[in-house]
């Protein structure tokens, strides 16, 4: 299992959505994969853990704010970019209640979401990792 390769998961409902941003981190040199929902990621992790999660917060089945709360019980340390197009101040106290997470507004600029990334990278590099699991 390859543990030295960063990626990047894209969890959003919304194909459309799923492919601008792989094709945006694509076009930035980032490795990543994309998932129509928390249950597919959580599946995929399984096997591999990204060093981040772009995720959307209004989802069918496992909601944003579910799946951040699962993210955290799994791995403390891993970086989470909430995005939503409903913004509310609630929404966003709930987000950054949790450490290192970021929190954007669709539509967003392009280059807020690669500077994000950019920390997370940086973060997931200077964090010590025993096996496969951060």
């Amino acid at each position: 299992m390859d543990t030295t390769t960063p990626w990047i998961a894209i969890v959003d409902d919304e194909e459309t959505i799923r492919c601008a941003l792989l094709r945006l981190l694509d076009s930035a040199g980032l490795a990543a994969r994309a998932y129509a929902g928390g249950a597919a990621l959580l599946e995929a992790m399984r096997e591999q853990w990204p060093c981040a999660v772009i995720l959307d917060l209004h989802m069918p089945d496992i909601d944003g704010h579910q799946l951040q709360a699962r993210l955290a019980q799994l791995a403390p340390q891993l970086c989470v970019i909430a995005m939503t197009g409903q913004h509310s101040a609630a929404a966003r106290a709930r987000v950054l209640a949790y450490p290192g997470a970021t929190y954007l507004s669709k539509p967003m600029a392009e280059q807020v979401l690669l500077d994000a990334l950019g920390r997370a990278h940086a973060d997931w590099l200077a964090a010590p990792r025993a096996g496969a699991r951060p």
